[in-house]
């Protein structure tokens, strides 16, 4: 290379992309280079930056420019192309600033200068860079579309998952090598495993099998209560958990948002600052089975917060002041509770009335859907009835009854939590008092102060409540006593008829509605609570136990009303009843059963809990909740 045009003094650059790579090599093979030119090396350029990002953000080649302009050093050698930039319009502007400012480059590995020996480029050389800029680029874009094929297919065998680790799992360090490195797996974590097994179970079934503590909020103070992982005592991680598909072991298609790297890394203030992930396919070991995850998908989904929960812990609606006997039960056909609904009205008299059905607040996929409420209420609580005897046995096992032991222990580790949160408190007012003099940190800690307090409240709250179920373990045997003695305790009184109907029936199903005719099914919580209604020898090969309550609500003011509990399957699409000995009714038919062979009659008379209900606003019930 003829150097007299450009002088015999020179400057190298040497590029990597990462932190953990070095430039050594490279600085080596450019210093014994120089040496073969006969030039003298002045400086190394030694930078740790992404070849991607755009010329204005490249610091290593703006100190470059510094140099050569402020030196008049016209000559810059490096080892490959791509160690000036990835990106072939980068390298088309590198290029246009050394042709402006008459600086020779020189290409190790391609044996390439930019000038000829005359000074002059000619149309070869600008052909020769642009097609080595255009490898340079796709170069690497075909590494990183190898390099993630790689990852995702080890993501499929549960390998290499990067980021944070599940709650669940541990990540450990395979003792053997797979394509050539040691990668780390995924493995269950047992302890947590069963945390996250137990949240589960409880937002299906309750805690303790109390059907009125699924929720995540309670779920979250549960575990707390029993000391479970410190993850589990956030309330959206509680809600991630119960979200997560990766616990059912299955391969599950990922795409994230994520940082884009033309922003953040590249530095193209014009880029988006997050973007969507390329899809991928990410296998974690089992926790749960696909039949429980899709079981509380279920749940969520069709889960209503039109309702609260009252004083006695049982559901009531918040819509209306009015009493609902059978809240949080009714289950419409599109998955919502239905809710009571008491209008005022005018009877035949031209009295005013009050007009309560229970109704669907979803209109959209079946129009208007209600059923009269007092006729169900009466009909649900006369069945209820008939199993007082069943419904005392059950009392005495329900899980509101847990050992004094327990309850303390619960009490206990809420405690400690409410002193770890004073801890915090303490660390927070120490570390505000030694940066206060900026202004910015004062509305910092007072949000965070707040937080704190809010939480420290909820704990003690939550103490509060522990302590009243220790009230409550005392009271439950006098409460079985008072409902041993006779019904008439528990028809006096709104809150023990709820709870006495909705400890006993699991939920009601509406199954039909044509003008006049309605069909309701019961599904108690225990099968054994039903007692049967049909003949006990009849033949009932291949149907199930069910309870079907039909009305006839033509004559409005004491509508006819039968029943049939045991053997038997109702039809909604054909509208008929499947029976023993492979009979069949139609829903108008039931009312023909004169001999109640199959069907047996209720005599309605209305229960005396309505008097004194009036249409309210939403404080008024949420003010005695």
């Amino acid at each position: 290379m003829n150097t007299t045009l450009f002088g015999n003094r020179c400057v190298a650059v040497a590029r990597v992309s990462t932190y953990i790579q070095d430039t050594k090599a490279q600085a080596a093979t450019l210093e014994n280079m120089a040496k073969q030119l006969g030039l003298t090396l002045e400086k190394t350029f030694e930078t740790k930056e992404s070849g991607f990002i755009s010329l204005d953000k490249k610091e290593g080649f703006g100190r470059l420019q510094d140099y050569l302009t402020n030196n008049n050093v016209r000559i810059v050698l490096v080892t490959e192309i791509s160690r000036l930039a990835r990106r072939k319009i980068i390298l088309e502007q590198i290029k246009q600033w050394f042709l402006d400012n008459n600086i020779q480059l020189y290409v190790i590995n391609i044996s390439f200068s930019l000038f000829d020996d005359y000074g002059h480029v000619s149309p070869a050389s600008n052909i020769v860079f642009s097609v080595f800029a255009e490898f340079a680029e796709s170069e690497m874009k075909e590494k990183k579309v190898r390099f993630k094929q790689a990852h995702r297919d080890l993501n499929q065998e549960g390998l290499s998952i990067v980021g944070k680790v599940l709650f669940g799992y541990s990540r450990v360090r395979m003792a053997v090598k797979v394509n050539g490195k040691y990668r780390s797996k995924m493995v269950v974590n047992e302890d947590q495993a069963q945390q996250i097994r137990q949240i589960y179970d409880w937002y299906l079934n309750g805690v303790d099998g109390d059907p009125t503590q699924s929720s995540a909020s309670k779920i979250r103070d549960e575990c707390v209560a029993r000391g479970f992982g410190q993850y589990l005592h956030s309330l959206r991680n509680v809600h991630k958990a119960l979200k997560c598909e990766f616990y059912t072991g299955d391969i599950i298609e990922t795409q994230y948002r994520q940082k884009s790297t033309e922003y953040w890394v590249y530095k193209d203030p014009n880029a988006p600052k997050y973007v969507l992930s390329d899809p991928g396919k990410v296998r974690y070991p089992q926790i749960i089975t696909r039949e429980v995850f899709d079981a509380v998908q279920h749940k969520m989904k069709e889960s209503t917060t039109i309702l609260a929960k009252g004083k006695d812990g049982v559901y009531v609606d918040i819509s209306r002041k009015h009493f609902c006997l059978l809240s949080k039960l009714i289950k419409c056909q599109c998955g919502l509770f239905m809710t009571g609904d008491i209008k005022k009205g005018t009877g035949h008299s031209g009295k005013p009335i009050l007009v309560r059905n229970y109704r669907c607040t979803n209109h959209k996929p079946h129009g208007v859907y209600s059923i009269p409420m007092r006729p169900l209420d009466f009909a649900v609580m006369t069945i209820c009835r008939q199993n007082h005897s069943k419904y005392l046995e059950y009392l005495k096992t329900f899980p509101f009854t847990s050992s004094l032991a327990e309850i303390s222990q619960r009490i206990h580790n809420y405690q400690v939590e409410k002193k770890d949160v004073e801890m915090k408190k303490q660390i927070l007012t120490d570390r505000f008092l030694k940066v206060r003099k900026y202004a910015s940190s004062e509305s910092t800690y007072m949000e965070e102060m707040q937080a704190l307090e809010k939480e420290e409240k909820r704990l003690e709250q939550l103490v509060q409540k522990e302590n009243k179920r220790l009230v409550e373990l005392q009271n439950s045997k006098i409460e079985i006593a008072e409902f041993a003695d006779h019904l008439k305790t528990i028809e006096d009184s709104k809150e023990n008829m709820r709870r006495f109907v909705q400890r006993m029936v699991d939920r009601i199903i509406p199954r039909y509605r044509d003008h006049y005719l309605i069909v309701v099914e019961i599904v108690m919580h225990s099968p054994s609570f039903a007692v049967r209604t049909t003949e006990p020898d009849a033949a009932a090969e291949g149907l199930e136990e069910h309870i079907y309550v039909i009305f006839n609500m033509r004559a409005t003011v004491n509508p006819d009303i039968r029943y049939i509990i045991g053997p038997s399957f109702f039809n909604p699409e054909t509208g008929m009843f499947h029976l023993p000995d492979s009979m069949t009714s139609t829903v108008s038919g039931v009312f023909e059963d004169e001999d109640e062979v199959y069907f047996r009659s209720f005599r309605y008379h209305p229960l005396n809990i309505y008097d004194d209900d009036v249409p309210g606003s939403r404080e008024d019930i949420e003010s005695k909740c």
